[in-house]
């Protein structure tokens, strides 16, 4: 890919960032991109973009400078002006702080939406990331989570108050995900036909097993509360349970790398009951947070409906989009890198 100057980005164009930090590097690697976050120019040389701290504007210079570079896309088809999407950038702007992104909300979405390759590390690494990313929902208060490359796709889809309009862009769902692969009984009626979650995902495992009548008739109901099994940890798994997220990823990736052994036993012990509390929790969060104030299920129901909650998030990250998937796009092209 060539390489560009700065001055060369215009307003409307779409700035993806490669970073070397551990969460970044495992964005990439759950996403399947050399990507990590996303930002849309508005012209002058500056960028919006969703952070922690909200929707902010900063210059271009200022933005890219951590990481070690940057792809630059652009439509294919020029539409004539990018003010549209410029100036849905800037209205999302106006809001302030009510819009946020976090990189650990990212990671619990891509952990429960992709496949993923299973390691002994990986079922500690996305409890923590489940079990950490919802109590960062829970701090953000009025704070809508609004991932970056969500708020970058949402500046172009908004763009023209039409469904379809020359912004609008292609995002290529995950393959396989039908009605038939959700044998819940709720997701069932309700799974999108296109979705951003893969049929082997967490989530769908995971609303599978909230739609079963086993699952309806246990006690998991009476132990949904956040606490964990009692069974006794063995040597290596306290070892792993005391290691922080950024040491579970470093040792994820790092065993990545070696030839791919599967392993039923790593298979099984991934879809465990701890990952199901843990998934529901962050679930019950993003629950929380987008939807209890305008739904039918009262906030102190949310505790006794699990499958109406993993439903929920179920059909809001059917509409997710992640830096992966502008890197994808089929409509938009690369123009270039700027290191």
């Amino acid at each position: 890919m060539n390489t560009i100057e700065m001055k060369e980005i215009s307003a409307g164009d779409i700035i993806l960032y490669h970073s070397n930090s551990l969460l970044a590097k495992l964005i990439q690697f759950f996403d399947g991109t050399e990507v990590n976050h996303a930002s849309v120019c508005i012209g002058g040389g500056k960028v919006v973009e969703a952070l922690g701290s909200g929707v902010k504007c900063n210059t271009i210079r200022k933005s890219i400078r951590d990481n070690d570079y940057v792809i630059v896309r652009r439509m294919k088809t020029d539409p004539g002006t990018m003010q549209p999407v410029v100036d849905k950038a800037n209205w999302y702007l106006q809001l302030g702080n009510r819009y946020g992104y976090e990189q650990l909300v990212l990671l619990a979405i891509l952990g429960l939406t992709r496949k993923l390759q299973v390691n002994n590390y990986l079922s500690w690494l996305l409890r923590k990331i489940f079990d950490q990313a919802a109590d960062i929902l829970m701090k953000q208060g009025d704070r809508q989570p609004m991932i970056c490359s969500e708020f970058v796709y949402r500046c172009y889809d908004e763009a023209l108050p039409v469904a379809h309009d020359p912004y609008c862009l292609d995002i290529a769902p995950l393959p396989g995900l039908t009605r038939d692969a959700i044998q819940g009984t709720r997701g069932s009626k309700t799974a999108p036909e296109s979705s951003n979650s893969h049929r082997d995902s967490l989530l769908v495992w995971a609303c599978n097993v909230a739609g079963s009548r086993l699952f309806l008739s246990s006690d998991f109901l009476s132990q949904s509360s956040g606490k964990r099994s009692k069974r006794a940890l063995s040597a290596e798994e306290k070892r792993m349970a005391e290691m922080s997220i950024d040491d579970l990823a470093s040792n994820y990736l790092e065993e990545v790398k070696k030839p791919k052994t599967r392993s039923l036993e790593l298979e099984a012990s991934l879809r465990s009951p701890q990952m199901i509390q843990s998934i529901y929790e962050f679930s019950k969060s993003f629950y929380a947070v987008t939807a209890a104030p305008n739904t039918a299920i009262a906030p102190r129901s949310i505790e006794k409906d699990i499958p109406s909650v993993l439903d929920h998030l179920l059909r809001t990250v059917a509409d997710f989009v992640t830096p992966g998937d502008l890197y994808k796009c089929d409509n938009l092209s690369s123009i270039g890198r700027i290191n």
